[in-house]
Parts: structure tokens; sequence; C-alpha cells
């Protein structure tokens, strides 16, 4: 019942920066998975991977804020449901040569200009997305939160970029 719910409005918010990654000079990644389960794996660095998982399910009173207090025992649950969900990008990181030689500053360098790229579309992307949602009365209320460095871990280098969402909570008249 919540994923029939969370997996609309999540699956818009990927679709969302799928298409702002078109404007970014490595554009979209080959693999786009809108919604997975659980923990998002690195599975396809050699050609990128863009994926959102929900990664925690909570009850709130005052989004968006967790619910400290069982008011379901009281006859009606909180007002807001909320998600937290990770919103992952990974792209293909400098790595050693065939001589094993470290990839030189400059190969450095442009990862880290096309990280900071790819992280300002995902973040432009999320805020009007989630704007418009809001507006749509599609979701109460948001939080864009930390966008965090993945990697480097093998070949794959990537960014987390956190959003909580809140919808209503039906139950009480």
């Amino acid at each position: 019942m919540i994923l029939s719910t969370l997996a609309p409005i999540v699956t818009g918010i990927g679709a969302a920066v799928r298409d702002a990654l078109a404007d970014t000079p490595e554009g979209i990644p080959e693999r786009v998975c809108l919604l997975v389960p659980g923990a998002i794996a690195a599975d396809a660095c050699d050609c990128g991977q863009l994926a959102l998982s929900i990664t925690r399910i909570f009850q709130s009173a005052t989004f968006p804020l967790e619910a400290t207090t069982d008011q379901a025992a009281a006859g009606c649950p909180p007002p807001v449901l909320a998600a937290t969900v990770t919103v992952s990008l990974f792209r293909c990181a400098p790595t050693v040569d065939d001589d094993l030689d470290p990839p030189s500053c400059d190969a450095l360098l442009a990862s880290a200009v096309g990280w900071d790229t790819d992280v300002a579309a995902i973040r432009r992307a999320l805020a009007c997305k989630l704007g418009e949602l809001a507006d749509q009365d599609r979701i109460i209320g948001y939080v864009i939160g930390a966008t965090l460095p993945v990697g480097p871990d093998g070949a794959c280098l990537g960014a987390d970029t956190t959003i909580t969402i809140g919808i209503n909570n039906c139950g009480c008249a």
C-alpha cells in the first residue's frame, strides 16, 4: 500500500533527474533504475548508473521530524508519512593505467569538475521537481539533504543525494 503511493512519486523524481543529466557533458548514464529495493549497488560503472531507493519510511506529526509518540494508540496516526530517498549517480573514475601508474592530476581534476557538474544538475532537478510536486499537492513537504561523494571504489565515482518527502498519512477524518 505504501509503495503504491510512493513509487510514482519517486520514479517521477528519478525521471526528472535523468532528464537533467542529459544537459551535462557525460549525459544520461546507460543504466537508469528509477526505483530499486534496498541498498544501491554500483553494478554498471562502465556505462554509468543512476538509481533511486527508498531508504527509510517513518511517520511525522511535524514534518520533517519523526513522530516520537505513538499517536496510533490514541486512535489516530500522525498526519504525515515521510520517506527518505537516496538518489545515486555513478560514473567512471580515473584509475591506474596498464603500467599501474596512478591517474594524472589533470584526469583527477577533470573527474572532479564532472562530478560537480552532475551534482549541480541533480540538485537543480530535485528542487524543480519537488517544488512542482508540492505545488500540485502530491507531497506535503520536502527536504533536499546532503550530497555525499561515493568512491572512488574500483573504477566507480559517484554522488548520493538524500531527500525526504512527506505525503498525507490518511487514517483520521
